[in-house]
């Protein structure tokens, strides 16, 4: 559907879904350095910050590739969208708190793509991912909090 829409990105995105999902499955499985199980962490603004401005360089960069060498439309923004779903997809294998704030604005600039190309089904579907990641990121967030308020002795 995605290729033949000329969404090219969205189309090689889904690949990279099947290998992380094996990825984070027994990263969360066997957790970090053979441990019980992966914790949640929360990274630093400054490194979301990095990630920030690394993601959207690269999406531009990708996106005037596509809009002058292929058929893509709505290069720029599947670029964006699809650049950010790579390095949130990672953060969600290392249960980063904060992936879930970035799907959220993944979700919704996808939501307009996916109207935009009348792809009315997707658009539906998007709007359930961007309610499953705020209550996503509300879950995990008491979670994270729980664990931080532990005495040393119980951890």
């Amino acid at each position: 559907m995605y290729w033949n829409g000329a969404l090219l990105m969205e189309s090689l995105l889904n690949f990279y879904y099947m290998y992380m999902a094996v990825y984070g499955w027994v990263v969360w499985r066997r957790g970090m350095n053979n441990k019980d199980h992966l914790p949640i962490i929360s990274w630093s603004l400054k490194r979301h910050a990095v990630i920030l401005l690394a993601t959207s360089l690269a999406s531009v960069v990708i996106g005037f590739v596509m809009t002058n060498y292929t058929h893509a439309d709505f290069a720029y923004l599947d670029s964006f969208t699809t650049c950010f779903a790579v390095v949130t997809t990672y953060l969600v294998a290392k249960k980063v708190l904060e992936n879930w704030l970035y799907w959220i604005v993944i979700d919704a600039a996808s939501m307009y793509l996916y109207f935009e190309k009348g792809y009315y089904p997707t658009l539906v579907l998007f709007v359930f991912y961007t309610i499953m990641a705020a209550w996503g990121f509300k879950t995990w967030y008491e979670e994270y909090e729980q664990h931080q308020a532990k005495p040393l002795a119980q951890l």
